[in-house]
């Protein structure tokens, strides 16, 4: 494992675990708020959580995307390139939220969420075989949750917001083990042993 890996591992593990942490934050600073109703985005249009919302989205994706970069090596240009791309829309997302009085905020603010759906779910779909089991399986398994949300997203079986929570959370878990899995879990590609190693 090179420094670089367990630098990139980091960043991305902690890109996850500000997600996992703020959004319920950010959650229970709006008394009002529905996480049955209201989406993930709408706590940047709330009062309590204006900035904290970009704020968390920008550095979050930023750590993601620095990560990604220092493990090119050791996952290849393709998934980090797709990855970069998941990250950037993150970014995006923070900068722009729903209700920003540029014009074409809106439009920039969901086209930023699909980058971040359609981007990570290939690369949690289609890369899988970068990692040993069972996070393999694992990486699978939250791929088809975050496809399936974004198919049932305006079903209305849980709601709007409940149906985003379905589609991203897989995301940020993946990102928090893929992040675990550089760290210290060995991608296959990293695992040459060394002539005399028994």
């Amino acid at each position: 494992m090179t420094d670089k890996q367990q630098l990139g591992g980091t960043l991305i593990f902690l890109a996850g675990f500000l997600g996992l942490l703020l959004i319920p934050v950010m959650e229970a600073l709006n008394p009002n708020y529905s996480v049955r109703l209201d989406t993930i985005s709408e706590l940047g249009a709330l009062s309590p959580t204006i900035l904290l919302f970009g704020i968390t989205l920008v550095t979050a994706g930023s750590l993601a995307l620095i990560g990604a970069l220092l493990v090119r090596k050791t996952l290849g240009s393709r998934f980090t390139g797709l990855l970069c791309i998941s990250c950037l829309g993150q970014i995006g997302v923070g900068v722009f939220p729903s209700l920003h009085p540029f014009k074409y905020a809106p439009y920039l603010h969901i086209s930023s969420a699909m980058l971040i759906v359609v981007f990570g779910a290939i690369v949690m779909l289609f890369f899988y075989k970068r990692f040993n089991p069972p996070f393999t399986y694992v990486s699978i398994v939250l791929g088809i949750i975050t496809l399936a949300g974004g198919a049932l997203m305006f079903s209305g079986l849980l709601g709007t917001g409940g149906m985003e929570r379905v589609m991203f959370y897989p995301l940020i878990v993946w990102e928090v083990g893929l992040g675990a899995a550089l760290m210290d879990l060995h991608p296959k590609l990293s695992l040459r042993r060394a002539k005399d190693d028994f």
